[in-house]
């Protein structure tokens, strides 16, 4: 595969390269919709891909002789075929097979077949799902090392800084031997810091990062960062906004779970603002909180469920119009009155402390993957920060004015070259290959486990599904077994938690807040006898160590006390506990009263279940399929709605460059 110099930093690309997206018209899209190939066979990778194989089998047998020295200069040798002739099969096979008896003699970690062929699908702009059992950094390191030495600017990006850490440091050590630079960057750190950083051949960082810095080069560069652009700000003497950008263009880019970044985390766009405290905007707000209260839930407004929004009735608009008549000012306008009115009762009746947002000291943090399930932007747009601050007695902190956005599926279909790797990938394929557009490959389990169906409890109400899950967690504590129990939300874990601290039951609760210290102690959540409360966000990356004697104990078992509203969130949270496989199991446990039950579950599938579902296993799990993918419909709607917008503004802010 040949990568051109437009790809890299240079003359012929400039200083700051990315794809300029083009929008497919409807005729460009059914074609390619028409020659996708589908179903099991188009999955698996292509024969190119096993002849790559063996042809890095072969190579590490020669380089298994070599000193440390040797392995230097080897890496010296290919390095320039690489930068000249960009992804050649040979070269990029001797790249391979030179990290991966790197890995073997400094790690003690052999290599298999399935990082190889993952490390093929990466260089080669795929969606890669691994097995289970596979070491994905691996498969990282080879794609990323082998671009760094082709002389492309290498962003890998994770879910977490904590994951930013982990993963530079694990790969420095072989990035230092084969001469390639790695930087890493977090949240905290300032400008200088950040382009030193991105500065280096192989950069670690979040999507959230990497999408707030690339914003801030597009307001310091104001729109302008083409080649074109670039040269002619030299030659007026605008130097200074060039040494201003951060990034060195959208060049390489390798997603470490993948669906976290792409499909999940992207209903909302992400925004740059700037307080604008304007003067009795604390009053408007006030007001509209006062107001609210005098609207009647059924009558003047209605919670849509289905659409997580608040809703005002034609007898409530009317209501709205009557008491705000006299009051002028903010409140002269009918679709501002609405709207400030409507965003009260969102924070007073839809927004709930300690599930959406958390309160500490004086501040309130939004919970982004909570907000994102409601289709709320966590940037707090329109004045709901502030209706929050005043519902929790909390002193003013001002409005907020956007200065740039942009959504990650935009983002991302700018870079040049795009990868990226997870354990969850074929429930989301359709979408990856119609928006990114990035073609979905599975790669197996290398020591050939399958997993084995869970048990699946239906119970009519939460009460006796709460008791049933502490007696399950009784049951295996005494019998010596680590369990894992996945919740979807903090109120939930601390009402388990107080059930099983009366049953004198010990257990650890693992809530995301403080991501170092709870990966550690994930990883620690095998010992016999744990009992661990984990969030469904909480330990991304981070997997329970089997810490059993597997002859005595089998390992992990996982409960889902509070099944997702996404089928790949319970398969995340299943291989979290190691369940399912030969060292452990899992249970579902589900009522007719949750909550995703109550917001999403079809009425005609409630009133079946009710009717003939408790005895039958095959109705319950019909009945958990429907529910998630009414969810996963309503939440792929929302991500082509944020996708449609981009196009929109595209289009009429066409005249004067980017939308964002």
């Amino acid at each position: 595969m040949f990568i051109e110099n437009w790809a890299r930093p240079g003359v012929a690309s400039g200083l700051y390269p990315e794809k300029q997206k083009k929008h497919e018209g409807w005729l460009d899209g059914t074609w390619r919709w028409l020659v996708q190939h589908r179903g099991p066979q188009s999955l698996l990778p292509p024969p190119e891909a096993y002849r790559f194989l063996e042809q890095v089998t072969r190579l590490k047998e020669e380089f298994r002789g070599l000193t440390e020295k040797e392995i230097r200069k080897e890496a010296r040798g290919f390095r320039s075929p690489l930068h000249r002739q960009g992804f050649q099969s040979y070269y990029v096979a001797r790249s391979f097979a030179l990290v991966v008896e790197w890995f073997a003699r400094n790690e003690n970690v052999s290599p298999g077949d399935s990082e190889v062929l993952a490390g093929w699908g990466l260089i080669h702009q795929r969606a890669v799902e691994s097995g289970e059992a596979n070491d994905n950094a691996v498969s990282i390191a080879l794609a990323a090392i082998t671009a760094a030495l082709a002389g492309l600017p290498v962003h890998v990006i994770t879910a977490t800084d904590y994951l930013v850490r982990r993963h530079a440091s694990r790969l420095s050590r072989i990035c230092g031997t084969l001469g390639v630079s790695v930087g890493q960057v977090v949240a905290g750190m300032d400008v200088p810091a950040r382009q030193e950083q991105y500065r280096a051949d192989i950069t670690f960082t979040t999507h959230k990062q990497v999408a707030f810095d690339y914003l801030r080069d597009h307001l310091a560069s104001e729109g302008r960062r083409s080649r074109l652009h670039l040269h002619l700000g030299r030659l007026n003497g605008a130097e200074d906004r060039e040494r201003s950008l951060v990034l060195r263009g959208l060049c390489f880019g390798i997603i470490d779970d993948l669906d976290t970044v792409l499909i999940d985390d992207a209903r909302a766009p992400l925004l740059i603002s700037r307080n604008t405290d304007l003067p009795g905007a604390r009053q408007v707000y006030e007001k509209a909180l006062e107001l609210s209260a005098l609207l009647h839930a059924g009558m003047d407004f209605e919670i849509d469920n289905m659409r997580n929004h608040v809703r005002l009735t034609s007898s409530g608009r009317i209501h709205v119009a009557q008491i705000t008549e006299s009051l002028g000012g903010m409140w002269s306008g009918m679709e501002r009155s609405q709207d400030l009115i409507t965003q009260a009762l969102t924070a007073v009746h839809l927004l709930v402390r300690d599930r959406h947002y958390r309160v500490s000291g004086e501040r309130i943090h939004a919970e982004e993957r909570a907000l994102r399930a409601l289709q709320i932007q966590p940037s707090w747009q329109r004045g709901l920060f502030q209706l929050l601050e005043l519902k929790e007695g909390l002193p003013s902190s001002g409005g907020r004015e956007t200065l740039a956005k942009i959504s990650y599926q935009e983002l991302f279909q700018r870079y040049l070259h795009l990868g990226g790797i997870s354990h969850t990938l074929v429930g989301a394929r359709k979408e990856l290959e119609k928006t990114y557009p990035l073609k979905v490959m599975r790669i197996g389990n290398r020591d050939g486990i399958k997993r084995r169906a869970g048990c699946f409890r239906l119970y009519p109400d939460a009460e006796k599904k709460w008791e049933g899950v502490v007696g399950r967690v009784q049951a295996l504590h005494r019998s010596g077994r680590p369990v894992i129990i996945g919740l979807r939300s903090l109120p939930m874990a601390e009402l388990l938690a107080s059930m099983l601290a009366k049953r004198g039951l010990p257990h650890q609760v693992i809530a995301g807040m403080q991501e170092e210290d709870e990966a550690h102690r994930l990883e620690t959540a095998g010992r016999p006898g744990s009992i661990t409360l984990l969030l469904y966000h909480a330990g991304k990356g981070m997997r329970a160590a089997v810490h059993a004697d597997k002859a005595v104990h089998a390992g992990a078992h996982g409960i889902l006390a509070e099944v997702s509203e996404c089928r790949r969130h319970d398969r995340k949270l299943i291989q979290r506990c190691e369940a399912g496989q030969a060292e452990g199991d899992y249970d579902y446990f589900l009522s007719l009263e949750d909550e995703v039950v109550r917001m999403f579950a079809p009425a005609w599938a409630v009133t079946a279940v009710r009717g003939f579902g408790w005895m039958g296993g095959w109705a319950r799990h019909m009945f958990l399929n429907l529910t998630q993918r009414q969810v996963e419909r309503q939440h792929a709607v929302s991500r082509a709605k944020l996708m449609d917008t981009d196009k929109q503004a595209g289009k009429m802010l066409a005249f004067s460059g980017r939308a964002e």
